[in-house]
């Protein structure tokens, strides 16, 4: 399948990024893209590892219709301006590759910055933020493991000081061996007082489905640097790949 070269309208860092790319047939009919996973990619030098892009979003799941959305929290396009080249890739379950689009998307500055809003007491500012975050790793022990961000090594969600942040994720893994599978919905609040952060009262655990018993997964904060952690436990030693989505709300003061 060959690539069409395209170039996205420029687009404002630190706002929510949404794009609607419709996969069709050479009759120009849609196809039924939901077994295939999309990758949209951006690097400022072509050259760059996939660990320096800029942005990458995926595995992004495609519809019975053809229709893929790609959206990117503001979390995520909090990057340098400028222009960036970028590519949009399918897998296929079969593990083909298609390049579908390639070309420039240009990052402009915002103006911005913050959103703040003022309630009776103006000496208390009140903000809030909402997005999702995407984790990814590997196991290859048996031994409960964190995963990170998929774009930013080491990276986890930051809880603000002073705030409630609200989280609902979906967790899901699968043994590249045995191909048993696995997948939780872990939800509930996390706090930040000051410099202590806690879990308020314990989560919420739902197995929506597992091939092997000894699959865990659980979320947990880190009161040491204030993060909100994702870990998962294997059933084997084998290669599991895992992947998890954090949808959050966190709601914050500052005096």
């Amino acid at each position: 399948m060959a690539f069409t070269a395209y170039n996205f309208p420029n687009q404002v860092r630190g706002d929510t990024w949404f794009f609607e790319i419709t996969i069709r047939n050479e009759d120009n009919t849609n196809l039924d893209v939901t077994s295939n996973e999309y990758w949209l990619t951006l690097k400022s030098d072509i050259d760059q590892s996939d660990e320096q892009a800029a942005l990458q979003l995926g595995p992004i799941s495609g519809g019975a219709n053809g229709l893929v959305t790609v959206t990117a929290t503001p979390l995520q396009t909090d990057i340098a301006v400028g222009t960036y080249n970028y590519d949009f890739q399918e897998v296929t379950n079969g593990g083909k590759v298609n390049t579908l689009l390639i070309g420039k998307l240009k990052v402009v500055k915002d103006v911005t910055l913050v959103n703040t809003y003022v309630g009776g007491d103006n000496s208390v500012v009140t903000t809030s933020t909402s997005g999702t975050a995407v984790y990814g790793g590997e196991t290859t022990t048996t031994s409960q493991t964190e995963i990170f961000f998929r774009t930013t090594p080491d990276g986890t969600l930051g809880i603000t000081e002073n705030a409630s942040l609200a989280f609902d994720a979906l967790i899901s893994g699968k043994d590249t061996v045995t191909n048993e599978s696995c997948a939780f919905q872990i939800n509930g609040v996390a706090e930040r007082d000051g410099n202590t952060s806690r879990i308020i009262g314990s989560t919420g655990k739902f197995v929506l489905g597992t091939e092997n018993a000894v699959f865990d997964a659980a979320i947990e904060v880190d009161d040491t640097d204030d993060t909100l952690r994702v870990l998962v436990t294997p059933a084997s030693t084998n290669r599991t790949v895992w992947s998890a989505k954090v949808d959050y709300t966190e709601v914050y003061y500052v005096v």
